[in-house]
């Protein structure tokens, strides 16, 4: 098999340890980069270089994958952290006089 070649969903689906239609279902979805319907005979082909989008599944399909592993969540800004990003992000903050400026 030359590197230009894809391989079947089945085969696909054997490799990474899902059901070949939880592999459809990403395809169908967009989940999986590097998959392609044939036009003419309908059949899904995947081509290298091949992986799964993990961060636009949901969790019950995530848990499926072998050797998964969660992103880990974000701390909560501060007060005084959030504070800062609303003056940066507020146009008006940005063209006011400050103290002592005339």
């Amino acid at each position: 098999m030359s590197h230009h070649d894809g391989i079947s969903l089945r085969r696909f689906a054997e490799q990474i340890g899902v059901s070949e239609g939880c592999l459809l279902r990403w395809c169908r979805a967009g989940k999986v980069v590097g998959a392609r319907k044939h036009p003419l005979t309908k059949k899904w082909t995947i081509y290298p270089p091949a992986k799964l989008a993990l961060d636009a599944m949901n969790g019950n399909s995530l848990r499926k994958l072998p050797g998964y592993e969660p992103t880990p969540q974000r701390q909560p800004l501060s007060l005084e952290e959030r504070a800062a990003r609303q003056r940066q992000s507020n146009p008006a903050y940005l063209f006011a006089k400050r103290e002592g400026q005339q």
